[in-house]
This record gives structure tokens, sequence and C-alpha cells, in this order.
């Protein structure tokens, strides 16, 4: 049978939001970058299937760190999910 693992980059800082994540992901290959600078020094040396972001973050956070995922051409077909505590869309903006 054939290894189906994936590797998926999080980046977040909120230990039960990271406890989580390993618990049910565990079984893909799971990096934990803690802030935005750290997604990015991993992300110059990898390719990861998924990359999961935190929104709202002090300094570098998830936005920005789309945003340079976005602009890296090796990275312009990594899959990127947005993870939010933010309730509603006036939120997200405030943050964009």
């Amino acid at each position: 049978m054939a290894d189906v693992r994936s590797n998926i980059l999080e980046l977040n800082d909120d230990p039960l939001i990271l406890d989580l994540v390993e618990l049910f992901l565990v079984v893909f290959g799971v990096t934990i970058a803690r802030d935005g600078a750290q997604a990015r020094k991993l992300l110059r040396s990898s390719r990861p299937d998924l990359v999961v972001l935190d929104v709202a973050k002090p300094g570098l956070d998830g936005l920005a760190t789309l945003r340079w995922i976005r602009n890296q051409r090796r990275l312009d077909q990594t899959t990127v999910r947005m993870l939010t505590a933010l309730a509603h869309s006036a939120q997200m903006r405030s943050v964009a």
C-alpha cells in the first residue's frame, strides 16, 4: 500500500489549538510554527501539502504570511486554510 502521509504546516500560538491540531492531524505529519517568521523559515526549505494559518496573531499574522506565500512562485499551488476565532466579517476586515 502506498504511503499517503501528508505534510501540514500549522501557524498558531494558542496552546489549546495546537494540542487539538496535533491530536487530530498527527497521522498526517504536522509541523508547528509559532509565529510568521518561523513559518516563513520553514516554508523556504519545505513545500507542505497544506498550510493552516491563524488569522489574528501579534507580529507577522496569518494574513501577512498568506500574502508572502502567494508571492512565492514555488508555493503557488500550496493549499492554505485560515483559522480564526473572529466571529464576524467586520472583525476579519479589521485585521486585513
